[in-house]
């Protein structure tokens, strides 16, 4: 029943573009922290360009699957969308953040079905990478940078004084702010530890390693930046302009750190073929199919 395949398909399209026309003014939140420099979350729509483009990385699979409706998915998407409302009306824009890749995987898996929902998790449940919800780590990772750095900085006959997140040497002061928490290379390593894993590792021990390794390669790379940052400025009694203006430092230094963290996903990747998937077989059409995209609006 091709008529009906094609209204179906059309139903369920229009009840996409209408779930996002609804939420985009929650999305758009997000542009105050992807549309920024030096920040933690500033590579957010790249994040979004992997998710496209690993969704249309599945488009075999689109073709040789049905889309059927998936019900149990219903009851999800109704629980998202209370989240979101109850966020909402208690302006927690964080909250509402947090929903929209999850009403987004609901109506995948209810609209689409089970087996393209599968497939669909992991590129939209990636996009919870650049939700700011992990500025709670920015205190720990400025606390633990303070320490390892001043400890590192001793081992070389530096002097070293500390108050807090503030480090002072002989030749001048430095302070460890939020934004050297290096919240953002942890959050790029463990993107590029996950897209590995996802593209290239088969098993799920191999996988948990490599994200293990991509936090730190985070973590580390951090560390060898403000570093090296402070040595920097008790060499060159502070004359240096990397004292001011360290991002590319940390650009070089992250892109640096990220080699052997390729290397270990190699080391861990397994050899294999990867066979074409078998064709399904179409589910019967049913007239009632059509309800479910009325539902979902």
């Amino acid at each position: 029943m091709p008529n009906l395949r094609t209204a179906y398909l059309i139903a369920s399209g229009l009840a996409f573009a209408l779930s996002a026309y609804l939420f985009y003014p929650s999305a758009a939140t997000l542009d105050a922290r992807w549309d920024t420099n030096h920040e933690a979350y500033s590579h957010g729509y790249y994040i979004l360009l992997a998710t496209i483009l690993l969704v249309i990385r599945q488009w075999r699979h689109f073709k040789l699957s049905d889309f059927s409706p998936y019900p149990p998915a219903l009851l999800a998407l109704i629980c998202g969308c209370l989240a979101w409302l109850v966020a909402h009306i208690g302006n927690i824009r964080i909250g509402e953040q947090l929903m929209l890749p999850f009403i987004a995987l609901c109506l995948v898996y209810l609209l689409a079905g089970k087996f393209i929902g599968q497939r669909l998790t992991f590129p939209i449940l990636i996009l919870y990478t650049v939700i700011p919800v992990w500025d709670v780590l920015n205190p720990p990772l400025q606390h633990i940078t303070t320490m390892v750095s001043s400890s590192a900085l001793n081992l070389f006959g530096v002097a070293v004084y500390i108050q807090g997140n503030h480090i002072s040497i002989p030749a001048g002061n430095f302070v460890v702010a939020s934004g050297c928490s290096g919240l953002n290379y942890l959050l790029m390593c463990v993107f590029l530890s996950l897209i590995y894993g996802h593209l290239y590792l088969h098993n799920l021990k191999r996988q948990l390693l490599m994200l293990a390794a991509g936090i730190l390669t985070g973590v580390i790379c951090n560390w060898v930046r403000v570093t090296s940052i402070i040595a920097i400025g008790q060499i060159t009694e502070m004359q240096s302009s990397v004292i001011n203006d360290h991002e590319n430092l940390g650009l070089v230094v992250f892109g640096i750190f990220t080699i052997p963290l390729m290397l270990f996903g190699r080391y861990l990747e397994i050899k294999k073929d990867v066979k074409t998937p078998d064709a399904r077989h179409l589910a019967p059409q049913s007239p009632r199919w059509l309800a479910w995209p009325i539902l979902a609006v």
